[in-house]
């Protein structure tokens, strides 16, 4: 059984507007141009899996009515969920989408501070389901005041119970997971290029980047990064690849690197060597890129993705 953790959950509201510019007015039509879809790295993870016939516990916390709607979301849709509930409401992200000029305009909400008691309730929970699970993905960002070191102590105690982890995170929150450990990292560089003191600015840096990351992570297996449009560049302690795909056509960039993740999953679930698991993960991800949304996602267009496939190995 797998679990992802969303510390802090979103909806998404997608506004689709051609020729946007700050400072306008923009008139949207709600039937053809505006859509509302739950969000949160985790929690599109674990709606990833279910889309590839895998069940996930999806974990954090949720507060008011959009959380209360996430969670019935969630689990219409075959999810199990296990959020704590809190007193704030739950932040709604706003994305422009300009097709007309490809662009993306993204407002993100940070959300609210939890209390003690919360976090108490939240940690006793996870404490239990640590031991209904086999592996663990942390995705996405943390709410205010929380400790930096929160994914690290996350990662600690799943390794005691012998679980594995995936994190996706700002780099920010990974340098307490790097201390402890996890099979994948999967550094969230969207707001900048800037991790371990390196800006990423091109394949050869992340390349350069993610062999000092396995190097002082004694258990981690692989490093990903999927940032730079059109390539995901992966790093295992036996080699390196770049997967890029033929005749590429964006159409969305939500949940890129979530479907990476849980692409990767359902590769390793399937009985698949760590390559062979990458390349699923690199098509799912390059899959859902080409979707309307990020849930219009399907395991036929990553099967199809899968086959145009570009691997380019590179030597340790």
């Amino acid at each position: 059984m797998i679990a992802t953790v969303t510390v802090n959950p979103a909806f998404d509201k997608l506004c689709y507007v051609d020729d946007f510019s700050a400072g306008e007015v923009h008139r949207i039509s709600r039937e053809t141009q505006e859509r509302t879809v739950i969000g949160g790295k985790g929690v599109n993870v674990s709606v990833f899996l279910r889309t590839f016939g895998l069940d996930s516990i999806a974990m954090g916390f949720s507060g008011g009515l959009h959380g209360t709607l996430l969670e019935l979301d969630l689990r219409d849709l075959g999810v199990t969920t296990n959020f704590v509930r809190t007193e704030h409401e739950t932040r709604t992200n706003l994305f422009f989408i300009d097709k007309k000029n490809d662009r993306l305009t993204v407002v993100n909400v940070s959300g609210s501070a939890i209390g003690s008691e919360d976090l108490q309730l939240f940690e006793d929970r996870f404490q239990k389901v640590l031991n209904q699970i086999d592996t663990l993905v942390l995705s996405g960002s943390l709410l205010p005041d929380m400790d930096v070191n929160f994914y690290g102590n996350l990662v600690e105690r799943a390794h005691a119970k012998g679980v594995r982890v995936l994190v996706n995170t700002s780099p920010r929150y990974f340098e307490s997971v790097v201390r402890v450990g996890g099979f994948a990292l999967f550094p969230d560089l969207r707001s900048g290029g800037d991790f371990y003191g390196q800006t990423l600015a091109d394949a050869h840096d992340c390349l350069a980047c993610g062999r000092t990351l396995l190097k002082e992570c004694a258990t981690c297996e692989v490093v990903v990064f999927s940032h730079l449009i059109g390539e995901i560049i992966t790093i295992t302690r036996e080699d390196s690849r770049i997967f890029r795909r033929r005749d590429l056509h964006p159409a969305n960039l939500l949940g890129f690197a979530d479907a990476v993740v849980a692409g990767l999953l359902y590769g390793l679930e399937g009985g698949h060597s760590l390559p062979e698991a990458l390349a699923w993960g690199s098509a799912a991800g390059f899959a859902v890129g080409e979707q309307e949304t990020k849930f219009d996602l399907t395991l036929k267009h990553v099967e199809e993705a899968l086959s145009l496939l570009e691997v380019e190995e590179i030597e340790p």
